[in-house]
């Protein structure tokens, strides 16, 4: 990414505004490196709450294995994660998902592809009404880049 945040949304309503606690950071950032090489990408659940000026604050995270809802592991590790996250902070619940750039993808590219499509169909299920569901993209390529690229 050149050097601009730039903004998505899918399906909510009203614009809202995020805070990014470092430690999601650093988790995604860990995730992607971390990964097997054959993987382009990396996918997770954001974990948070809602602030009393309605603002959502993004503070932890935790990795999913896969990036296809359809796969048979998918949902049944991202209940059991997010039901042990629960039991540990009652107060953070799942309110959207991370994903990284795929790995020799061209800089700046925004799009929302079928995949990202499937993703936040998943996630908006999972949700529900009580939370506005959040997708944060960020390029992993750090080791050449001069500044981290973050959209949501």
């Amino acid at each position: 990414m050149a050097g601009e945040v730039g903004f998505l949304q899918l399906s909510t309503p009203n614009a809202t505004s995020c805070q990014l606690h470092p430690l999601v950071m650093f988790e995604v950032l860990d995730h992607y490196t971390r990964r097997n090489a054959e993987d382009g990408r990396v996918v997770g659940a954001l974990l948070g709450s809602m602030n009393s000026d309605g603002s959502l604050v993004l503070k932890n995270s935790f990795p999913l294995p896969h990036d296809d809802p359809s796969h048979q592991d998918f949902a049944v590790f991202f209940s059991t994660m997010s039901e042990l996250h629960h039991r540990v902070n009652p107060r953070e619940h799942v309110v959207g998902w991370y994903t990284t750039t795929k790995a020799g993808e061209n800089e700046g590219k925004e799009e929302v592809g079928e995949e990202d499509a499937m993703l936040h169909s998943f996630f908006e299920d999972k949700i529900g009404d009580k939370y506005p569901c959040v997708m944060l993209r960020v390029d992993g390529n750090i080791q050449t880049a001069t500044q981290i690229g973050v959209s949501a």
